[in-house]
């Protein structure tokens, strides 16, 4: 296979126009294997963030009044159970009170109802926040990258993050449709997006492609990680060339141990194509 652009862009074009309808923007939280077990889960974070306000910042015992009107009884054990996997406090409570512009929560045990809370911590105590790293917190998944999108990536909310590392965090082609049209907005503010060691495969990568592969002078440039998803073949990566191409040189992307079906050939053809802005 020889690539050229005209090949690139007649490859894609009908599969571009055809990609999945961007994410649902409902005004309920996302189901998922966690959040589903648990009745008003956006209520409960909310209850769960003043807990933590009024243990790890007031230093007071025992329940907030939330947690003692709450007759289910999950603030109190989701607070519980969220605390003992947060290693470090200090950090936590730096984000709750917007003190901390980089907020490290990597291999922690996360689930998708622990990133709704950090998301909601990030949305209304912590617009400062420059970087979010939740890498290898496999239990996240698409639903946890769902609140992400609602409530951080947004261009309705005042977090201005320019850095989100979700590597091994279970994300597939939903995860990246949930994000997608947030990406596409030209007021989003990321300029780094790690999405290493996950299950995205073409049709993933052809969605970041139609979201990235614009210029935007809000973020000139962007960072894409897509190590290690080794369902990405050569659809996916025609895709993000042409996206790299259009994009004027604003878009760079990862591709080191992905796409295992490519030849070196191909890999030195397209990063030829793209001037080395795409590399494996």
């Amino acid at each position: 296979m020889t690539l050229s652009v005209d090949y690139m862009i007649r490859t894609v074009a009908v599969r571009l126009c055809q990609s999945t309808a961007s994410a649902s923007t409902t005004s309920s939280e996302p189901v998922s294997p966690v959040t589903s077990k648990i009745l008003e889960a956006g209520q409960i974070a909310d209850w769960i963030i003043e807990q933590m306000e009024h243990t790890f910042i007031s230093k007071l015992d025992g329940k907030c009044e939330s947690s003692s009107y709450d007759m289910s009884g999950n603030t109190w054990r989701y607070f519980s159970r969220f605390s003992e996997k947060i290693r470090k406090k200090d950090k936590l409570v730096a984000a709750i009170e917007n003190r901390n512009e980089f907020i490290h929560f990597d291999d922690s045990g996360l689930d998708d109802f622990d990133a709704l809370i950090l998301a909601k911590i990030l949305r209304f105590k912590c617009d400062g926040a420059k970087l979010l790293d939740l890498n290898n917190n496999k239990l996240v998944g698409d639903m946890g990258v769902a609140h992400l999108s609602k409530h951080v990536l947004s261009s309705n909310t005042p977090v201005n993050l320019r850095s989100l590392f979700l590597s091994g965090c279970g994300v597939t082609d939903t995860g990246v449709e949930h994000m997608m049209p947030h990406l596409a907005h030209p007021e989003q503010s990321v300029h780094i997006l790690e999405l290493r060691k996950n299950e995205i495969t073409d049709l993933g990568a052809e969605m970041l492609a139609k979201a990235l592969g614009k210029p935007n002078f809000n973020t000139p440039q962007f960072s894409l990680f897509l190590n290690s998803n080794q369902q990405i073949g050569e659809e996916g990566v025609v895709s993000l060339a042409k996206a790299v191409i259009e994009s004027q040189g604003r878009l760079k992307v990862m591709l080191k141990d992905s796409c295992p079906d490519l030849s070196q050939q191909d890999k030195d053809e397209v990063m030829r194509l793209t001037k080395n802005k795409i590399r494996f």
